[in-house]
């Protein structure tokens, strides 16, 4: 059985830390266990955060009237960007380089294109061809809390045994249509019942 060298008890080969090989393809075993490993990791994360440090810009920073978005090439004040503890950065803060709504749309559309398979340019073309309306209520109001004014987006409807984007919906449409499980039939007993 092999020892760790850091808490020098004696565990199994299962229990010992492996780590990838950077010069050959492969794993070797480390000289500790995996129970010391996460203790490192763990010490390591705190001390690299700096939690000592307050999370607010002081005032002698580079960036503390502002900055030029990296993405939208505008001059936004301070508040217009996400700051966070980095012991490279200017006593220890560092200030994003795209501003919140640029950072919330380029979110927006790596998640489209992740789940969906739809470029942010795909899904204009499909809100133009829908005149900018959900397409079951016809609604101008896409009533998205997740974005809000940052980016303005309807729900992306698919076909969840396909994964085939239907089309866009507003919110009340899009949950509406989860609840009956897109069942065509129990929809058809709905209008029924509303016809009554």
């Amino acid at each position: 059985m092999p020892k760790c060298k850091k808490c020098e008890q004696q565990v199994s080969v299962e229990e010992m830390h492996y780590q990838v090989n950077r010069k050959r393809d492969g794993y070797y075993m480390s000289g500790h266990c995996m129970d010391c490993e996460r203790r490192y990791q763990l010490n390591y994360k705190k001390k690299k955060s700096n939690p000592n440090i307050p999370l607010e810009l002081p005032d002698d920073h580079p960036f503390a009237k502002g900055r030029t978005c990296n993405e939208c090439g505008e001059f936004k004040p301070a508040d217009s960007f996400s700051i966070s503890r980095d012991g490279r950065s200017f006593k220890g803060i560092a200030m994003n380089s795209k501003c919140k709504p640029c950072k919330e749309i380029q979110k927006a559309k790596a998640f489209m294109q992740r789940r969906y398979g739809l470029t942010y340019e795909r899904y204009l073309s499909i809100l133009e061809e829908q005149n900018h309306k959900c397409a079951i209520c016809g609604s101008s109001d896409h009533k998205n809390k997740r974005t809000g004014k940052l980016l303005q987006t309807f729900f992306i409807d698919h076909d969840h045994s396909s994964g085939k984007v239907r089309g866009l919906l507003c919110s009340p449409c899009n949950h509406a249509l989860g609840h009956f499980k897109d069942d065509k039939n129990s929809l058809f007993r709905a209008i029924e019942y509303l016809t009554k």
